[in-house]
């Protein structure tokens, strides 16, 4: 049992920033609101895939948001062509990313480095671009929609938050595994976790699938929440949003993913005011936040605090 020791300090930050919003519904009545901060939960999960995937293994995969597309697509054809029930939809949304992650881009694994980087570019290109070549199935530039399947705003709300906090709480338990330390010690040094008997190949199949299947997650609960998905939602600025989630929040802690989150996500909309200079203003916090706290939020904030 020493592996699933708490770490009650990183604990109770998950808590410190998860239950608030959690509790978000009760002080904030405002239905535009409420639905961002959906969003900002399901787009944390999208960000603890790449914190997954880059952070864990130093492995060079720039399109998570790829995977998040699957799942939301194979969730959404999954109920509207196909008639599946929503919680089949889901696991099938899950699967096929994960086998996706592990099967497309083990060739790429065993190179590693600079081709890692270029086939996910390659990828993501390819699940953005193949929404359009089958319009009928896909609904192409269009979209499409679910319908019947909806819950009232405060539900889904408290359906989201509670899956994001299983995510995020299941991957903080996930650390204290041997199998975690190893992806750990890859990250570190390669050749000392090759003469330690640890194999590259397979330990870095193991953190894409486990984080294809968040991201693929992820796309299956914007696609329940927001009743709709279409290609510019994956679009490659998403993409490299998502990519800054963690980078912004800090790769060092499991936090980062949702801190970074909550900036990406939410500033923009407080910015709103602002008309014509938001998007300025926006980048301007931006590079603000990379310059004076280059190691992320969270580990300033628990320097400040020690």
């Amino acid at each position: 049992m020493k592996n699933f020791k708490f770490n009650y300090r990183e604990l109770a930050l998950i808590l410190f920033f998860l239950i608030p919003l959690f509790l978000t519904p009760i002080i904030v009545s405002n239905y535009y609101y409420q639905v961002i901060f959906i969003n900002i939960m399901i787009f944390s999960l999208a960000g603890l895939s790449a914190w997954i995937i880059i952070g864990q293994t130093g492995i060079i995969f720039l399109a998570p948001i790829a995977f998040m597309e699957v799942g939301a697509y194979v969730f959404t054809i999954s109920i509207t062509t196909f008639g599946l029930p929503i919680w089949m939809a889901f696991l099938l949304g899950v699967a096929i990313t994960a086998m996706l992650g592990g099967l497309l881009l083990t060739p790429a694994v065993r190179l590693g480095g600079f081709y890692m980087a270029v086939l996910s570019l390659i990828l993501g290109s390819i699940f953005y671009n193949g929404i359009f070549v089958f319009p009928d199935l896909t609904g192409g530039s269009d979209g499409l929609s679910l319908s019947g399947t909806n819950l009232d705003t405060e539900p889904m709300f408290y359906f989201v938050g509670i899956v994001t906090i299983l995510s995020f709480f299941l991957i903080h338990r996930a650390r204290k595994t041997k199998i975690w330390t190893g992806f750990n010690l890859v990250e570190d040094n390669e050749f000392l976790a090759q003469y330690v008997g640890i194999d590259l190949v397979k330990c870095k199949l193991y953190t894409l699938i486990i984080g294809a299947s968040v991201a693929g997650l992820s796309g299956c609960l914007y696609s329940f929440a927001n009743q709709f998905v279409a290609p510019a939602i994956f679009g490659p600025v998403e993409g490299i949003l998502v990519l800054m989630m963690p980078v912004i929040g800090g790769m060092s802690s499991i936090l980062g993913p949702f801190v970074g989150g909550i900036l990406i996500k939410l500033a923009p909309e407080l910015l709103r005011v602002t008309g014509e200079l938001r998007l300025l203003l926006f980048a301007g916090i931006l590079i603000f936040t990379i310059k004076y706290a280059p190691e992320g939020i969270v580990p300033k904030i628990k320097r400040f605090f020690q």
